[in-house]
């Protein structure tokens, strides 16, 4: 972070995911004192920890950091779809953020989902509702040590991992489907169990039970296969250079060498195999044709700069 911004004046600030769909913490502080030093903006897209400003360590909370930062309250907190909160530390940020989300946002707001916003906050801040998901995480874990799960720093991301057991985490997902039981995704060797602070011993009991049967199906057996690794440009042009040049779609086989004109990725979890800039790789287009859910990518056919 620091080279990128000694070396290009024009950056104007950095925007960080943290916590990701795996619960992996991004370290906050150390990118705060870089951008501070330089004097850049720091944006934290906090979508998946809106309840880590009620954690009792504030080191995982994007507000203890970043300038601006969004939470989506609606994904961890007790609140309507679409509710969300974005904040700023400093007030001289206050006018151009109310410009920028009068950009984008409806004349027609829904109070609905407003007010649940204030009652998932209100809810979260309540010392009951702090523990509750959480013990009831500690419990599983006791209760089903032989099923592994993927170490991360937020205890609302429960990742079961099935490569130890050799079995596919699609077909798990699928069967579980089947039993009325709906993960928040697969990607082929973890299952993410979206919890929150209204989870219940009860409910991870019974999931737990679910899934040591489910596992134990002679059809799932040795059906796990590793994703394949996907490598990097080693160099790309401005984000903003492909996005403003002239394009056209060419099919993923033919695609490898060429600029990519805008992001694609699999999903979930939503993260770009290849940025819109970068040059696309082989591995890139294997990773993209392997996906059963794309973006980025049509019919086969993937946004290229025009040569």
């Amino acid at each position: 972070v620091e080279k990128l911004l000694r070396e290009d004046i024009t950056i104007a600030g950095m925007i960080a995911v943290s916590p990701d769909y795996y619960g992996n913490i991004a370290p906050l502080s150390q990118y705060a004192e870089v951008l501070t030093r330089y004097s850049r903006l720091f944006m934290v897209d906090e979508a998946h920890g809106a309840h880590l400003a009620f954690e009792e360590n504030e080191e995982l909370y994007a507000g203890t950091y970043a300038d601006i930062w969004v939470d989506g309250a609606h994904k961890t907190l007790s609140t309507l779809t679409q509710g969300a909160i974005i904040s700023v530390k400093d007030e001289k940020y206050a006018a151009e953020l109310e410009e920028g989300l009068s950009i984008f946002r409806t004349t027609s707001p829904s109070y609905p989902i407003m007010a649940s916003v204030e009652y998932g906050v209100k809810r979260a801040a309540e010392p009951v509702a702090k523990k509750h998901g959480k013990s009831a995480r500690e419990e599983f874990a006791l209760r089903f040590p032989e099923i592994k799960v993927y170490k991360n720093g937020d205890w609302t991301k429960l990742l079961v991992d099935f490569k130890p057991a050799g079995v596919s985490a699609d077909l798990v997902y699928q069967a579980l489907e089947k039993k009325g039981i709906y993960a928040e995704l697969s990607d082929g060797r973890y299952i993410l169990f979206y919890l929150s602070r209204e989870t219940s011993p009860g409910e991870l009991i019974s999931l737990g039970k679910t899934l040591k049967k489910v596992v134990k199906r002679k059809k799932i057996k040795s059906t796990y296969v590793p994703r394949p690794e996907v490598s990097y440009a080693s160099h790309s042009y401005s984000y903003l250079y492909a996005l403003k040049t002239e394009k056209e779609l060419v099919p993923l086989d033919r695609a490898v060498g060429r600029m990519c004109a805008r992001n694609a990725g699999i999903a979930p979890p939503c993260i770009p195999v290849v940025a819109a800039g970068e040059t696309i790789t082989p591995s890139a287009v294997k990773a993209l044709s392997s996906g059963a859910h794309t973006f980025g990518v049509e019919n086969g056919k993937i946004t290229v700069v025009k040569r």
